[in-house]
């Protein structure tokens, strides 16, 4: 991803989420910052990086580690569902088959997906 992109999520979350704000801790320190949290949710979602790996790389807890995963996963959807998770059109599914039989000469990509062409 881009460093452009990655700012983005983490300001959007940040603004929109409690859990991705920084806040002090019980001893009155800075907490986790939004771009620990956010980096540690994307390393384990993408890499399949382990919670505890968290530790060493981002100087993060295993608790907040997961936290951040779960919390990233249901944010991320509700955030962007309008511009990004939408139903293709009919033009989005034809340039999806164009683009596909270009690459590949495999025809009927999308009845292979979701198994519409079974019996």
């Amino acid at each position: 991803m881009s460093h452009q992109l990655v700012l983005r999520i983490v300001g959007d979350l940040e603004r929109d989420y409690a859990f991705f704000q920084q806040r002090d801790d019980a001893r009155g320190r800075p907490g986790f910052s939004p771009l620990q949290k956010c980096t540690a949710a994307i390393r384990q979602h993408t890499y399949g990086t382990a919670i505890d790996a968290m530790e060493d790389y981002l100087q993060i807890s295993e608790t907040v580690a997961r936290e951040a995963l779960y919390t990233f996963c249901e944010c991320i959807p509700q955030l962007y569902h309008k511009i990004y998770l939408r139903m293709p059109t009919q033009t989005d599914m034809q340039k999806i088959y164009e683009v596909r039989e270009q690459r590949h000469v495999f025809p009927g990509m999308l009845g292979i997906l979701d198994c519409t062409h079974w019996d």
